[in-house]
């Protein structure tokens, strides 16, 4: 956002310790009865909602339900607790949004969503943040740099 000249905050709608599932305990390498911290916010940009986010990291770093996500970056967080993102692969597809995303994203329900679905590591590889984000397609756009296989 910041890199499009806009100004990214986000509201909050939960932050929890809980049991992991047991696709996150496989994307985050974890021991089958851990716990993972869940944040899910709405993504403002310029005040206007964006997307919504669900990010699940590992129980060490329940430090994140402590922090005020309305203006601090995630990322800059997760660095300051000596894990810092560094590298992710993701997929995108297409829905639509159901009732309760368009009331939290301010549109009509089946508008047209991006949804990205991306696994972060950290300096040392380990994996650090199993993401969903939907975005709302008129007001978001995903500028990608890619190398081409011969």
């Amino acid at each position: 956002m910041r890199r499009q000249g806009r100004k990214p905050s986000s509201r909050l709608i939960s932050a929890v310790l809980r049991a992991a599932l047991p696709e996150e305990t496989d994307r985050l390498r974890l021991r089958k009865s851990a716990q993972v911290v869940e944040v899910d916010r709405v993504r403002l940009a310029d005040g206007i909602p964006t997307a919504l986010e669900r990010a699940v990291f590992p129980e060490d770093l329940t430090a994140l339900l402590e922090v005020d996500f309305r203006t601090a970056s995630m990322h800059e967080t997760l660095a300051g607790l000596g894990r810092t993102p560094t590298r992710g692969h993701s997929s995108i597809r297409a829905a639509t949004a159901d009732e309760r995303e368009a009331e939290l994203l301010a549109v009509a329900p089946g508008t047209a969503l991006l949804v990205e679905q991306r696994l972060i590591t950290d300096q040392d590889e380990r994996p650090l943040e199993l993401t969903e984000s939907r975005y709302v397609g008129d007001r978001y756009a995903l500028d990608v740099a890619f190398e081409v296989d011969s």
